[in-house]
């Protein structure tokens, strides 16, 4: 890199910090929690209120911070009662103002019985205005507009365009759960009642990843979906900061939720990411597996040796690791903007994929895509500390896989798949664990 390019990024950074700042201080005010913003509202106004002897926008904040939250659901009901508050406030000054200056006017009137005029009033409508915004603005959640709600519709969305067949939603133990029953041909006794398969995504990845693949599964197993602690539908608890902590954070729920459900024995596939934590189900847990399948799974092989030349690549991933960035953090700094970077992602990864992909193909609708990934990476931080416990360079972990299938530790078949055209993960280091 030359002299002048190196002083050219330099300038642009620091032309760009300023900026930065300022996004970021607007990011942190537009996205306190509401309660807390209609805290310091009402204190706000009461202090004003009480130094300005005028009560009435007190009254109109204190009716408006509670049909805030009343109507919490509906964002054009709290516009309206934002505005009909703000309305108020406003017409009351005015009047006081008109009515003490009418009173002023006139010779037979004392000072005494003019309606105070204190700048403190000022003061007080205008911060009761600006602070009731914010409120609503705080709780209407637009800095980020990402609603499990919304998450919820658009996966019932995708499974409704794929499934003929019955599929439910839950929530069991904490964790996004969907059941496909099995629909295979009920006259093959063999296979009656048959064996429950339970699938568990990668990183960034979410239940609805499946969707184009359960009917298929289904025909020949009772199919459950589970998605991480933290991650997509699931509770989103404080993430975990150790190895440790995650593997309580993900093995553990995973436990639970079985027990939840009554499941006995399964088959236990996991993907990428997954493959890890279902790797470390079945060691753990190795009564209830009846096999394991890892598809495409991350953490097989050995990290690889540390770079004996500067490795830029690998700089910038540890520093990423160190400052705590996922993609997701980068999808919610970025605010309003947020499911625009999604796409541009997305866009950049399937150029990547083989044109098998149901994305290159059409199968899956990109638009539809893009917003389930959306709301999924912008609702609260959790899960995804995954990436900092349990992933580092080279896609390897802390515990490699080929140190946990080993002979005296494996009590079930073990299946590795690799796609056949470019896989991310490499199916030699598989190869080594078979």
């Amino acid at each position: 890199m030359s002299t002048w390019t190196t002083l050219r990024n330099v300038l642009l950074a620091l032309l760009a910090l300023p900026f930065l700042l300022l996004w970021s201080f607007v990011a942190w005010v537009l996205t306190i929690p509401a309660w807390i913003a209609a805290v310091v509202t009402f204190g706000t106004v009461l202090g004003l209120s009480l130094g300005a002897s005028v009560y009435d926008p007190l009254i109109a904040i204190s009716a408006a911070l509670l049909l805030l939250f009343l109507l919490r659901k509906y964002t054009l009901g709290q516009g309206a009662v934002v505005a009909a508050a703000i309305a108020v406030i406003v017409y009351r000054r005015t009047t006081e103002t008109t009515s003490t200056s009418l009173l002023g006017a006139c010779s037979f009137c004392s000072a005494s019985c003019l309606t105070p005029s204190l700048p403190h009033a000022d003061t007080q409508t205008v911060l009761a205005c600006v602070l009731l915004v914010w409120t609503w603005l705080c709780a209407a959640r637009v800095w980020i507009p990402a609603r499990l709600e919304t998450l919820t519709q658009i996966e019932n969305d995708l499974y409704k365009s794929k499934l003929v067949t019955p599929y439910s939603m839950d929530i069991v133990a904490g964790l996004g759960t969907v059941h496909v029953p099995y629909c295979g041909d009920a006259t093959d006794d063999a296979r009656l009642p048959p064996m429950t398969l339970v699938l568990v995504h990668g990183y960034g990845a979410g239940n609805g990843f499946w969707a184009h693949s359960l009917q298929q599964m289904a025909k020949h197993f009772d199919v459950y979906a589970v998605e991480w602690n933290g991650i997509g539908r699931s509770d989103r608890p404080a993430p975990p900061k150790t190895y440790d902590e995650a593997e309580v954070f993900f093995v553990a729920s995973l436990e639970t939720w079985r027990h939840a459900l009554g499941l006995d024995r399964f088959v236990l596939c996991g993907h990428s990411m997954g493959g890890i934590y279902v790797t470390n189900y079945a060691i753990q847990h190795p009564q209830h597996v009846e096999h394991l399948i890892l598809a495409s799974p991350a953490g097989v092989g050995l990290p690889p040796p540390p770079p004996t030349t500067f490795d830029i690549g690998r700089a910038i991933f540890s520093t990423i690791l160190k400052l705590g960035i996922t993609p997701m953090a980068l999808v919610r700094f970025t605010g309003p903007l947020g499911p625009h970077l999604v796409q541009w992602i997305v866009l950049k990864r399937i150029s990547w994929v083989p044109e098998s992909n149901v994305l290159r193909t059409g199968e899956m609708d990109l638009d539809t895509a893009c917003a389930y990934i959306y709301h999924n990476w912008a609702l609260p931080r959790s899960g995804e500390a995954a990436l900092f416990t349990h992933l580092g360079p080279g896609a390897s972990t802390p515990r490699p896989l080929m140190e946990l299938l080993l002979p005296g530790q494996v009590h079930w078949p073990v299946t590795f798949i690799y796609g056949g055209d470019g896989d991310w993960m490499d199916p030699a280091k598989g190869k080594d664990v078979v």
